[in-house]
């Protein structure tokens, strides 16, 4: 398969509250998406990234937040990290989207503009996030347009209720990967309904005049094949068209430099390059390195060939843990040096050069004080700035 056409080398990923927060409290006063440092931008600029991710950017669901707080095993993960907890800091899931705004508590649309328009000036593109599988419950089109959304019986929502739920005259599945439990805080779009597929191109042609693209969320689990097995018949008949084929062809034609990573897992990701993705997860890479496996981390290299330039590889993300907290600095070092090598962009994660090793889970908007590891600093300055 071709380079991609639209490029990327390096992408910086930015877990958006929690990073405004912190920095509120370095500068002793509200900072917005419009007021970042230059120093900020200039900084994560000098590493060589040439774009920015601000994850959880849009405006979350106070439904969630209330189901967050009464989630036990969620309320004990954010105290491991978080020991002084507040209510405050429970912001809700940035997965759990009830409306594709920019969040008021960052500075809104205007404040985005504004940043992206100082990205600019450093050569930084800007990526935001698109959840294709799921929204809030308390999203809009729950409501106005349920045609959007896997729906089930009074019976299912007696015999299932983890798995439906009420959202007024109808019954709407929860999101789910087929290999876990669903999600409690989402509810299921339908890839094979022609509503969505609409709406999906309206939002994200309306968020291509926002940035230079998006990372779709668990992008995979919209493929037709993997769509039918997990819903079989409740999402209704597989149109001829792929969804991402569909979206992505359509969003081109208003946008034709507008960017699509996926999150793909499953070994998916020649069938979401050959539908239209520039760039795909891959995460066997990531998983032979943690394993300290040197030979299967070439021999996946080695397999993936053909697409590596469309490969985006990572040693940390939000769903991950910390790097810091997996490799000691040798093997640290060796990670690096192996995913600097290979030829698809490469993502890296705010902290990630600081050493941070907490781990913090996606609905809180506050993170804890951490040091930072100055041979960890000074070894990504080294590696990353040659």
């Amino acid at each position: 398969m071709a380079t991609p056409s639209r490029e990327l080398r390096s992408v910086y990923e930015i877990n958006t509250p929690v990073y405004l927060d912190k920095l509120s409290r370095v500068h002793d006063k509200p900072m917005t998406l419009a007021t970042i440092p230059d120093e900020e931008l200039e900084r994560i600029a000098s590493y060589g990234c040439d774009s920015i991710w601000l994850m959880g950017v849009w405006k979350r669901s106070p439904l969630a937040v209330e189901l967050a707080m009464h989630d036990q095993p969620l309320l004990e993960e954010v105290r491991q990290v978080l020991p002084d907890f507040q209510t405050d800091d429970m912001i809700g899931s940035a997965y759990a989207i009830s409306a594709y705004e920019v969040n008021d508590a960052f500075g809104g649309e205007a404040a985005l503009l504004a940043l992206r328009t100082r990205l600019g000036e450093y050569g930084l593109k800007l990526i935001l996030d698109f959840v294709p599988n799921h929204t809030a419950f308390d999203h809009d089109w729950t409501t106005s347009q349920p045609g959007n959304y896997i729906q089930g019986s009074a019976r299912d929502l007696t015999r299932h209720p983890s798995w439906y739920r009420q959202c007024d005259s109808r019954v709407i599945a929860h999101g789910r990967d087929p290999q876990f439990e669903p999600w409690p805080d989402v509810a299921q779009l339908n890839a094979f309904s022609g509503t969505y597929r609409k709406a999906s191109i309206e939002t994200l042609n309306y968020l291509s005049t926002l940035c230079d693209g998006v990372r779709c969320d668990m992008a995979m689990l919209m493929i037709s094949d993997v769509f039918k097995k997990t819903w079989g018949k409740r999402a209704g008949t597989p149109p001829a068209t792929e969804y991402w084929q569909e979206v992505i062809t359509s969003v081109h034609q208003q946008s034709e430099d507008f960017i699509f990573i996926a999150e793909c897992y499953w070994d998916m990701q020649p069938t979401l390059v050959e539908q239209g993705f520039d760039y795909c997860y891959d995460k066997d890479v990531y998983d032979s390195l943690v394993a300290g496996d040197a030979t299967e981390a070439h021999a996946r290299v080695a397999a993936t060939v053909e697409i590596a330039p469309h490969l985006m590889h990572f040693i940390e993300n939000h769903d991950e843990p910390r790097a810091a907290s997996l490799f000691d600095l040798d093997s640290h070092r060796a990670a690096i040096n192996f995913i600097t090598s290979l030829p698809g962009p490469l993502l890296w994660h705010d902290g990630q050069f600081d050493g941070y090793k907490l781990k913090l889970p996606v609905h809180i908007g506050r993170g804890p004080d951490e040091p930072t590891d100055p041979a960890i600093s000074e070894m990504y300055r080294d590696e990353l700035t040659k």
